[in-house]
């Protein structure tokens, strides 16, 4: 927690075959200096768009915001979209820095699947 941490767990699959983002990159856990909210992603090329998920019933936190739009396509060309921004989540308040260490810390989980979303 502070200035210059960056606590994260990515999964990634690449090989010369398939280059990033060909096979996705799951971003699990991420933060950077003194967020208090966990920053989840899943970065993808053509074709994996999770704007059908909706807060409150498929998260618990919101989605990040791209340029214009809320980041909800997984692409990493994804118009209204930052640059490999990918779809991106925030958990709720106190799901990662100070807050969550005060409160005892806790678990983040997750399932990479062969579905139309990763939970």
């Amino acid at each position: 927690t502070g200035c210059g941490a960056w606590p994260a767990m990515w999964l990634l699959g690449e090989n010369p075959e398939h280059p990033w983002p060909g096979w996705g990159e799951y971003d699990i856990i991420e933060g950077v200096h003194a967020t208090d909210r966990v920053s989840t992603t899943l970065h993808t090329g053509l074709g994996c768009n999770q704007q059908d998920a909706t807060k409150e019933s498929d998260f618990s936190g919101q989605w990040q915001m791209g340029i214009d739009k809320e980041a909800n396509n997984c692409d990493i060309g994804a118009r209204g979209q930052y640059g490999n921004q990918g779809c991106s989540q925030m958990g709720p308040k106190g799901s990662l820095g100070e807050a969550f260490n005060a409160n005892g810390g806790g678990t983040y989980a997750a399932e990479w699947a062969d579905a139309k979303m990763v939970e």
